[in-house]
C-alpha cells in the first residue's frame, strides 16, 4: 500500500466465546466483503459489524440457529434501524405493510415499544455467496437511506442517525442498539 493511501478504519475481529466454527467461517466471508465494499466499519460490543451509508447505520450480525443446544445452520442478519420515536398509528402500519410488497430484498419491521422502524433481510450463512452478501447489503443500505427521511416527514419521530457523518459510531455506541 502506498504511503499516501489511507488504511481503512477497522477494529479487531470479533470472535465471541462459544461461537461455532461455522460462524467464524461466515465472519471471514463478511469481513472480506466489507473490506472490499466500504472504507470503514467497526465491530460493536455485541460482535456485530456496523457500517454507514449517508444517514443509514447498517448492522451485519452473523449468528446460528441453536438446534437442541448444538451448532445449527448459520444466518447472516442484515438490518438498519431507520427511525426512532415514531408514533405508531394505523396509517404508519398500513404504509409499512404496503411498502413491504414492493421490496425484492428485505422488509420493514416495527418495534412498537420504541417507535423504531427497522429494515431487515436475512441470509442463510452456510450457503451465501460473496455476491449475494454484497447485493443484499447494498439493498438494505440504499433502502434504509432512501426511506428514513420520508418516514420522518410523513409520520414524525427522528432518524436513527441524524447526521450522515455519524453513521459509523465510535465503538461502543450507547443508545438504542
Amino acid at each position: 500500500m502506498a504511503e499516501t493511501e489511507q488504511q481503512p478504519t477497522r477494529y479487531p475481529k470479533p470472535r465471541p466465546k462459544g461461537e461455532p466454527p461455522s460462524v467464524t467461517k461466515v465472519r471471514e466471508l463478511i469481513e472480506d466483503r466489507l473490506s472490499k465494499m466500504f472504507d470503514a466499519y467497526v465491530c460493536d460490543e455485541h460482535s456485530n459489524y456496523v457500517l454507514g451509508m449517508d444517514s443509514a447505520r447498517i448492522f451485519v450480525v452473523p449468528t446460528w440457529l441453536d438446534e437442541d443446544g448444538g451448532d445449527g445452520p448459520t444466518v447472516i442478519r442484515l438490518f438498519a434501524i431507520t427511525n426512532l420515536d415514531v408514533p405508531v398509528t394505523a396509517e404508519l402500519t398500513k404504509y409499512l405493510l404496503a411498502a413491504n410488497l414492493e421490496f425484492v430484498f428485505g422488509c420493514f419491521a416495527l418495534d412498537p415499544e420504541a417507535g423504531a422502524i427497522w429494515f431487515v433481510h436475512n441470509l442463510l450463512g452456510d450457503h451465501t455467496a460473496p455476491e449475494e452478501l454484497e447485493a443484499s447489503l447494498a439493498a438494505v443500505a440504499q433502502t434504509a437511506d432512501r426511506v428514513d427521511n420520508e418516514i420522518k416527514e410523513r409520520f414524525g419521530g427522528r432518524l436513527y442517525v441524524e447526521k450522515p457523518g455519524q453513521a459509523i459510531p465510535p465503538p461502543p455506541a450507547p443508545g438504542y442498539l
